[in-house]
């Protein structure tokens, strides 16, 4: 895993602990999209965070599913289908760069502990040079 993905797991699974443990695709992409910006291709950056969701979610660092009214229900489909069905709903949408409503997320405790480490890593302190890039 590089440096970037790190960084974009980090804050991922902050969000989801800030978000009363839970997070939605639209912030996934939004940090995929912060810490790959020298990427301009939508297609890289739709493969970079669905690769980085099948990691988390494969590592059981998160938990995939929906709310409906309010109470959180984990999918019940494979991980591999979940991953095609997320590509095709998102390649559906007519404003790619707004992949809203696709997916929620329940970060774990394993996600906890994950978030714990990576937050103790020197590398990823938000004082790291990267964050002062332009």
């Amino acid at each position: 895993m590089d440096i970037k993905e790190n960084k974009t797991i980090l804050k991922i699974l902050l969000w989801c602990i800030e978000d009363d443990g839970y997070s939605d695709f639209w912030a996934l992409f939004c940090f995929v999209e912060e810490f790959y910006k020298s990427i301009n291709d939508l297609e890289k950056i739709q493969d970079i965070a669905l690769h980085i969701l099948y990691d988390l979610i494969n590592k059981k660092l998160l938990i995939a599913g929906k709310f409906k009214n309010k109470v959180f229900i984990p999918s019940n489909i494979n991980l591999n289908e979940l991953i095609i069905e997320l590509k095709n709903k998102w390649n559906k949408l007519k404003d790619k760069k707004l992949p809203v409503d696709l997916v929620d997320f329940k970060i774990t405790e394993k996600g906890r502990r994950e978030f714990e480490y990576l937050n103790s890593l020197p590398k990823l302190q938000e004082t790291d040079p990267f964050y002062n890039d332009e």
